[in-house]
């Protein structure tokens, strides 16, 4: 073979391993390029369904219970729906709950009868519970379950009398007024007129204004005539 046919044989094979190992090193880079991509991808879809468990978890815990104050959403068989509707109301206000979420919300925590009210009012209105305000599905559950618009509040807040303790009588006259809608000043006389006299009649002396300072004076005058009653049972003379 003539010497330059073997150099160029020589120098075609040195090319040609040359563009191999310059093949090779690109492939190699690449390689490592798809893994690299590879791993963050994975690492990104461990993270998305790290995510995703945590807004599950998020979603369950939150329908009984609100995340910062760990607030219990109050439950409801048929007892004093009205004491049950104004705690929702508290519980929506601080979860600051979604309209569409409301009725869900009540509907998880139902039992017995209130349940079953509220399988048949699903029922009959055919809509989805997230289509279904919360005042109208409220204004129902009252006309089923509320015993408060066969009684007269008002009337009874006027006619109640102070017999035992105060705080039994504050306590009774307290759930009375939250089923009316009285201005300061009249309750604050309701208030004083069904004390006992011994109570009441010191104490209007005062003229208090609130209903929280009625108390107060209420509550004072209590423990005065207390302190004044010997243990036989008779009074001191002053």
């Amino acid at each position: 073979m003539a010497p330059n046919t073997r150099n160029q044989d020589l120098e075609k094979m040195q090319k040609d391993f040359a563009q191999q190992k310059k093949d090779f090193a690109a492939s190699v880079e690449s390689m490592f390029t798809m893994r690299t991509a590879m791993e963050a991808m994975s690492k990104k879809i461990e993270e998305l369904e790290k995510q995703r468990q945590l807004a599950i978890q998020s979603d369950d815990d939150h329908l009984t219970t609100n995340k910062l104050t760990k607030l219990e959403f109050p439950r409801f068989d048929d007892d004093d729906v009205d004491e049950w509707l104004y705690k929702c109301e508290h519980f929506f206000t601080i979860d600051t709950t979604l309209e569409s979420s409301k009725v869900r919300y009540a509907a998880i925590h139902m039992r017995g009868r209130a349940l079953k009210w509220h399988l048949g009012y699903m029922k009959s209105h055919d809509k989805a519970m997230e289509d279904i305000l919360w005042s109208d599905y409220s204004r129902f559950v009252t006309a089923r379950f509320s015993v408060t618009q066969m009684e007269d509040p008002m009337g009874s807040l006027k006619s109640l009398t102070q017999i035992g303790e105060l705080e039994a009588y504050y306590d009774e006259f307290d759930l009375l007024l939250t089923k009316v809608g009285l201005p300061e000043d009249c309750t604050v006389s309701c208030f004083i007129e069904g004390l006992k006299p011994e109570i009441k009649c010191p104490i209007r002396m005062f003229k208090p204004k609130t209903l929280r300072e009625t108390y107060a004076l209420a509550k004072l005058q209590s423990h005065s005539n207390k302190a004044l009653v010997r243990p036989s049972g008779t009074t001191a003379n002053y």
